[in-house]
């Protein structure tokens, strides 16, 4: 199969890109000229910081089990003991030496595609959206309806990781072919080197332009639509944890990104700062109220019942979850989440204010959602984010 990927020099773009060539599949990146260059000389890069997890699960596990083993003789419990032991403590990062080295990985099997007079009618089986909602929006999407038209229509399928609830919606008003469309939910993180800020890293001599992904355990990239088994055999082939879904992607993931972004909100409100936001009762009552409201409002949208997990959402339960990030994986993701959602920033603000919309049109509660997204947009006027490939 031929894959077409748009923004596919950015870290999602080129983790799928990457797998996708590992599974001997052809693939091209539609880049801006500006990258186009450097993209061909250097390649794709990809640091997997999931080696990185296992190495240290391996010495975790050989250190908990001599010590098991010294107290107790030798017997099946203390070895299951002694995994969940080193299951948890590796996951909250709490090893006993640093994070071995990640192993990096490159590439330059694909082509490189700078402009729609490159590409010929037919070339492509698979057009992918690796992009913001904002950026999908650009000119009212006439790019995207040209890049269709330049690939042909006849055959063509498009792969959209884009997380708007009315992402799919907006794709078929430029190309009307329902059955042609799969949706995505991304099931990793990953940033271009070096990473900002960042108080650790398992790939610390990385050189610019690579690419570090952290696969996040038992949660495989979901993907929905008829062709889907195609895209799954592909990337799980390449190295990508993947998975047909029968739900439609934007029912699982509305309502939790609903929570995320309103998360997000106030993490950049608080500086972008763990530590600021979790000890700040005002804001993390505010986040609370905010993500019930996002949650209540996309659970309404797609006709869904608000679920009664929303009764353990509390400040105290942020705060538990506040103090666990710091802690997580072999990634620093309170400097992740600054770096990656400052590029794509207009993209949180879009969200809250589209929820505001759909809560008005829904008769639904929006006072404390509408004040974080306001707060954020006067926080903005203060600076500017730059919209990236994400």
């Amino acid at each position: 199969m031929k894959h077409l990927l748009v923004g596919g020099n950015g870290a999602v773009g080129a983790v799928y890109s990457f797998a996708l060539i590992q599974a001997q599949e052809t693939v091209s990146l539609f880049v801006k000229p500006k990258h186009a260059i450097s993209i061909r000389q250097n390649g794709l890069r990809i640091y997997d910081l999931n080696t990185s997890f296992r190495s240290s699960i391996s010495i975790n596990f050989f250190f908990f089990l001599i010590t098991f083993l010294a107290l107790r003789n030798v017997c099946l419990l203390p070895t299951i003991f002694a995994f969940l032991i080193t299951v948890i403590v590796t996951y909250l990062g709490l090893n006993f030496v640093p994070y071995p080295p990640a192993i990096m990985s490159q590439t330059t099997d694909f082509n490189v595609v700078s402009d729609s007079t490159q590409i010929k009618r037919g070339d492509y089986d698979f057009l992918w959206l690796c992009i913001s909602s904002t950026q999908l929006r650009e000119n009212n999407g006439e790019w995207l309806k040209q890049l269709c038209t330049a690939c042909g229509t006849d055959n063509l399928r498009i792969v959209s990781v884009i997380p708007g609830i009315e992402d799919r919606d907006f794709i078929l008003n430029l190309f009307p072919y329902p059955n042609r469309v799969i949706t995505g939910q991304i099931n990793f993180a990953s940033h271009a080197n070096p990473l900002p800020d960042a108080k650790f890293s398992a790939c610390p001599d990385a050189e610019q332009g690579t690419i570090a992904v952290f696969y996040y355990p038992f949660v495989p990239s979901a993907f929905h639509g008829q062709g889907s088994e195609t895209i799954v055999t592909s990337l799980k082939k390449g190295g990508c944890p993947a998975a047909c879904s029968k739900v439609p992607i934007r029912d699982q993931v509305g309502p939790v990104m609903a929570i995320f972004m309103s998360f997000l909100a106030a993490l950049e409100l608080s500086d972008w700062s763990v530590y600021k936001l979790k000890t700040n009762p005002q804001r993390l009552e505010t986040l609370v109220q905010a993500a019930k409201e996002s949650y209540c409002v996309v659970s309404k949208h797609l006709n869904q019942q608000p679920s009664s997990f929303l009764r353990f959402l509390s400040p105290v339960c942020f705060h538990i979850m506040l103090s666990l990030i710091p802690l997580v994986g072999p990634l620093d993701f309170e400097a992740f989440f600054k770096y990656h959602f400052t590029k794509v920033g207009d993209q949180t603000l879009f969200f809250l204010e589209e929820w505001v919309n759909l809560g008005s049109r829904h008769y639904a509660p929006i006072r404390t959602l509408n004040q974080l997204a306001s707060e954020l947009k006067q926080s903005r006027n203060k600076g500017s984010t730059v919209d990236v490939p994400i």
